[in-house]
């Protein structure tokens, strides 16, 4: 009992005590007053103890070499005055440590006078003062640096020496070597002290035996033929006479990953949808020297079943019907299953949606495979989210040219549906115009909690402006003096104007020139032009003043039609025959009045350096007694020029020219008119307007008024380019130039023509968009007394 009461009386003592602490003793009873000054003095003890927690006095920094005392701080935040915090030291320790500048980090603490000295312990990291590569033929300076750069491997000089980075590079290296032929190759790394925390880095490539791919072959195959196994092969290939040209005898694993998806595209085109390709086994052999390895690759497939097509559906798609899509779906039931073929058709589903604005659609293929018909049904699933908007577009490294410039080529409008086909023909317009070149893919990023999309364009500036001076000494044209200024981007807004001044033996030319594509803000291109020149033909010299505009007009997003009109007034002198009396006053003041129309279709990737597209122009004059002319006639021209990528880094080339023109109303054709061929922009090797009409037996014709060689009424060129791309700045292309001019009075025999071939190198010089040309040509079908030059120094583009 005595034990259940004694909580009991503990719980009303406690009470007790707590009801006399809320109510004080009122203030006439001075015997109660004083506990309360005891109640201040644990406040007061506290405080105490606050003003004793000792502080960081001085921060000093022992071992430094290069750094100072103000760049240490500012990897801390700790800083003299501060309350001493452990707990925070740690903390600042480990973030000074991370830093990545030191090889070894300690700290102490001492006592000092007024508080708590920290001292800091630090060994720095040597700087690069200097990188070298050595040992390696194969492999140049300039090209380990820039694979360096691609593969953020490189290592520059004034960094911290990181030794987890000179890993990375000599992995690189290794990499390099072995896609120059050499997987065997050695890379070491030597760190030589200089001095004063400083180190010169050396990377030595021991390259060790060349490899070469001497034999290919196939285990498992029956679908194909060896020899078409190993024609897939792209840059996987036996060695051969011509391997050091194309260096497909060389063994690489991401070249042999790239041919195996040629591999398996061959097979998956035929239906063999399960083909399995193995990685290759290499058996390998030395010379006697242990200079040279041959490699043979045995490459394990197993093919599987060919399947055909079976049933086709749709499902997930609501946007558009299944008959609607079914319309791009060209492969036919009972057929081979093309995998490959399907591709295009699941891009071009998703295409027709982007059209619509569902940029993030997908169609995905889903095969049901039936191994006892050897048949598969082919399932669409399709994911079509939602439309999508355009929020902001917006461009980042072009620097003189104005935003509305690169936007009105982007073909998709702000605020507008993001379709998603005409913003990729956008893209490659905007290339097109050789004004801002991108350098990575841009981005779309979603607008969170909307359905629009924002558009970064990252790129750079080409170079906008040439200034070219000049002189020499050419074999047609003497000696010469040449200048021009011309700038492709007038003042940013993407339009291009020219002054241009050549003087010399045979021409004096001097010439304004400006163009606008997109006249007054709107997608209509103007184009005007005043010239004077005195050119020196064969026989006679030519004097002429003109001018002349043009405006286009699009038809579709690469093609459009163009009208303009030129006028000119030329006069003829120095004949070195004699004329009739009668037609010198002709030839010393006749003017020429003449409009023009033409449609063009251009698609070439870049004006300055095509790669691929195509650029078609057919055009046509008419010259006439309105306003002041006197010549009457029609003359037209076709160009074609193609531009076909290859391999890497080549391309071929095609042009092919066509003209005609004649005169009516009873009048001939103006001399000047008539069409001759020669220089670097028709038949490279031949002196400029050098090729006229000739006979099979070479007699030429002669006008019967001025007893002048006549140029033709028609002419054929055709151009055959095949382009190396050697470095960013270097060119070099193979070429064939054939062609001719032909008389109103001779049949257009294709038998009866000139040409030449040879080897160009182009300088891509920063300053200019247009290369300087350093030409060698042969002359293919010589004829006595031709104006022929093997070498020529010349810039800008055969076409």
């Amino acid at each position: 009992m005595a034990r259940r009461l004694l909580p009991i009386l503990t719980v009303l003592l406690l009470t007790t005590v707590a009801l006399a602490a809320q109510n004080p003793p009122p203030a006439g009873d001075r015997s109660e007053k004083k506990p309360a000054p005891q109640a201040e003095q644990p406040a007061k003890a506290a405080q105490g103890q606050q003003s004793e927690q000792p502080k960081i006095e001085k921060i000093v920094l022992e071992g430094n070499d290069r750094l100072t005392q103000d760049a240490f701080l500012a990897l801390t935040s700790l800083r003299p005055g501060d309350v001493y915090d452990e707990g925070r030291l740690r903390r600042e320790f480990m973030k000074i440590w991370n830093s990545g500048l030191f090889e070894d980090l300690s700290i102490d603490e001492e006592n000092g006078k007024t508080g708590k000295i920290i001292i800091f312990h630090i060994k720095e990291r040597p700087i690069v003062a200097s990188v070298e590569y050595t040992g390696s033929k194969a492999l140049t300076s300039s090209t380990i640096l820039d694979k360096l750069k691609e593969n953020n491997a490189e290592i520059k000089t004034g960094t911290v020496l990181d030794y987890t980075k000179v890993m990375h590079t000599e992995a690189a290296l290794r990499f390099m070597a072995a896609e120059k032929g050499f997987p065997e190759a050695d890379v070491t790394s030597k760190v030589q002290t200089m001095g004063r925390s400083e180190v010169a880095l050396t990377f030595n490539i021991k390259e060790g035996p060349k490899a070469r791919i001497e034999k290919v072959r196939f285990v498992g195959v029956h679908a194909f033929s060896q020899h078409k196994l190993r024609w897939t092969l792209k840059k996987t290939r036996e060695h051969w006479f011509l391997s050091w040209a194309t260096r497909h005898d060389i063994y690489s694993e991401d070249r042999y990953y790239e041919d195996i998806k040629a591999l398996r595209n061959l097979y998956e085109s035929e239906g063999y949808l399960d083909v399995d390709i193995g990685d290759p086994i290499v058996d390998k052999s030395f010379n006697k020297n242990h200079t040279k390895e041959w490699l043979k690759l045995t490459i394990p497939i197993q093919e599987g079943i060919a399947y055909k097509l079976g049933k086709v559906s749709f499902e997930g798609n609501t946007v558009f019907s299944s008959a609607e899509l079914k319309k791009l779906f060209f492969l036919k039931e009972g057929k081979p299953l093309d995998k490959v073929a399907l591709g295009y058709v699941i891009k071009a589903i998703e295409s027709k949606y982007g059209e619509k604005g569902y940029i993030y659609a997908t169609a995905t293929p889903i095969f049901d495979k039936h191994a006892a018909t050897k048949t598969a049904d082919v399932a669409i699933s399709i994911t079509e989210d939602q439309i999508y908007y355009v929020n902001r577009i917006e461009f980042r490294g072009n620097v003189s040219t104005r935003d509305y410039v690169l936007r009105r080529e982007m073909l998709i409008y702000e605020q507008e549906v993001f379709n998603y086909v005409r913003y990729q023909r956008g893209l490659y317009r905007l290339k097109a115009t050789g004004l801002f070149t991108i350098k990575d893919d841009p981005t779309i990023t979603k607008v969170p909690n909307t359905n629009t999309v924002d558009v970064l364009v990252k790129g750079e500036e080409a170079s906008k402006n040439e200034l070219l001076f000049g002189g020499g000494y050419g074999g047609i044209n003497g000696f010469f003096v040449s200048g021009s200024f011309r700038t492709y981007n007038f003042l940013g807004t993407g339009t291009t104007f020219s002054l241009n001044a050549d003087v010399g033996k045979v021409q004096k030319l001097y010439s304004i020139n400006y163009s606008d594509p997109w006249f007054f803000g709107q997608r209509i291109g103007a184009s005007f032009s005043i010239y004077n020149s005195d050119l020196t033909y064969l026989q006679f010299d030519q004097i002429t003043k003109g001018a002349s505009f043009a405006v286009s007009f699009p038809i579709t997003d690469f093609s459009s039609w163009s009208i303009g009109y030129r006028w000119e007034r030329s006069h003829a002198n120095n004949f070195t025959t004699t004329i009739s009396p009668l037609y010198t006053d002709y030839l010393n003041n006749t003017t020429t009045s003449a409009v023009f129309g033409g449609i063009n279709y251009n698609s070439v990737n870049n004006p300055f350096r095509p790669m691929r597209g195509m650029q078609l122009s057919l055009n046509t004059s008419v010259a006439g007694t309105w306003l002041g002319g006197q010549n009457k006639f029609i003359k037209s021209n076709f160009d074609g020029d193609i531009y076909i990528p290859t391999f890497r880094k080549q391309n071929a080339a095609f042009r092919l020219s066509i003209g005609y023109i004649t005169a009516y109303g009873g009048q001939q054709i103006p001399l000047w008119e008539r069409y001759f061929l020669g220089g670097e922009d028709t038949l490279r090797g031949f002196g400029i307007r050098s090729v006229y009409p000739l006979t099979k037996d070479g007699r030429y014709f002669l006008d019967p008024s001025t007893q002048t060689i006549e140029g033709g009424n028609r002419y054929l060129l055709t151009n055959w380019e095949y382009v190396f791309h050697v470095v960013e700045q270097v060119d070099v292309a193979l070429f064939v130039d054939a062609g001719n001019t032909y008389h109103e009075r001779q049949k257009m025999e294709l038998s009866n023509y000139r040409a030449d071939a040879g080897a160009e190198l182009r300088f891509f010089i920063p300053q200019f968009n247009v290369p300087l040309r350093l030409i060698y040509a042969y002359n293919l079908k010589k004829r006595p007394n031709d104006d022929f030059s093997n070498f020529q120094l010349s810039i800008g583009l055969t076409f």
